[in-house]
């Protein structure tokens, strides 16, 4: 974060403030409001600059890694396409240019990083993980929430019970992405894959307000 602040042409407090930097303090001053304060500490979920928070919400610990997962690691690999580092360091504790050294960074490579795991080992997440995790970014002031979430039978767009998360976030200036129904084909789709005398029975349903959705039918 020295680089980037050098870059702007700022000192590294100045540049922290004026980008709303996530820090141990901030942290530290909301860690009562969230769901995970009765399972864990706020030292415990405090990392560094770039990712200043991580919590596993399906485990209740601190381990974000996918060592030891079976299922894939979609939303790492969204976080990194979003906001991979600038410099990366080298063995002798300097720092060089991720473009040119690897040839890759973020589209935001200035953004923090709130990681907050809610899928298992196995694969697979519980609604109650991931409105504790929304709710929980909604309370630590993120700008952008990414949620990758995909099944196979996703059911509807319209989600009412997560509905009043969204708009709080919405309300906040949050942008919402799911990438929810890219594998597969959401309810409202069904009706075109049915023969006609079929169509009438299958409920008219509206998309969830303030929310992108990305991939949205069943990719061929």
């Amino acid at each position: 974060m020295e680089l980037l602040a050098k870059d702007a042409g700022m000192t590294l407090d100045a540049y922290k403030k004026s980008v709303g930097v996530l820090d141990a303090a901030g942290i530290a001053d909301v860690f009562s409001q969230l769901n995970i304060a009765k399972s864990t500490t706020a030292s415990a979920v405090t990392r560094n600059d770039k990712i200043p928070f991580a919590y596993n919400y399906v485990d209740k610990n601190t381990k974000i890694t996918h060592m030891d997962d079976e299922q894939g690691e979609h939303g790492s690999h969204v976080a990194g396409i979003a906001a991979a580092n600038k410099y990366i360091a080298n063995a002798d504790g300097t720092f060089s240019n991720a473009l040119e050294t690897a040839k890759v960074q973020g589209v935001a490579p200035d953004a923090q990083l709130v990681v907050m795991k809610v899928f298992g080992y196995g694969g697979g997440a519980y609604d109650s993980d991931y409105m504790a995790a929304i709710e929980d970014a909604i309370v630590l002031g993120c700008d952008s929430i990414n949620l990758s979430l995909g099944s196979s039978d996703p059911g509807f767009t319209r989600a009412t019970d997560i509905q009043k998360r969204f708009d709080a976030l919405s309300d906040k200036g949050a942008i919402i992405s799911i990438s929810a129904g890219n594998s597969g084909d959401w309810a409202e789709e069904l009706p075109k894959r049915l023969p006609l005398w079929q169509r009438r029975f299958v409920p008219d349903q509206r998309l969830a307000r303030n929310v992108f959705r990305l991939a949205g039918g069943c990719l061929r």
